[in-house]
């Protein structure tokens, strides 16, 4: 299994999490008998990742990764149960503390969405 971001293979994530999320256009509404009338225009991604301590060079190579405004993502797929690639935007970055004794950083957490 393989984890690339933007073509770069960077560090494993500590967690990995896929979130399967279904878009509806603006008609989906439930009728008068309060049955759904769903109209799913498509079933998307959303991936949680987080990293556990990473080395400066390890957080700024993923970080350089996820700066596009969009980028090509390989990861595992549940639902295809295969490696998938496609095309996501990563939203808020959070790197919560520098451990200053060990140079290294405790962790980076960030959403990818598929677009």
């Amino acid at each position: 299994m393989s984890f690339l971001i933007n073509g770069v293979a960077v560090t494993a994530p500590k967690t990995f999490q896929v979130d399967l999320v279904d878009l509806d256009s603006d008609t989906t509404q439930r009728n008068a008998a309060g049955v759904l009338m769903r109209d799913r225009l498509r079933q998307m991604r959303k991936l949680q990742c987080e990293w556990g301590p990473l080395t400066t060079v390890e957080i700024s190579t993923i970080l350089h990764a996820v700066d596009p405004t969009s980028m090509p993502v390989t990861y595992p797929d549940p639902y295809a149960g295969s490696d998938q690639t496609r095309t996501f935007y990563a939203g808020d970055r959070t790197a919560p503390a520098f451990n200053f004794n060990s140079g290294q950083w405790l962790g980076l957490k960030f959403d990818l969405i598929e677009i």
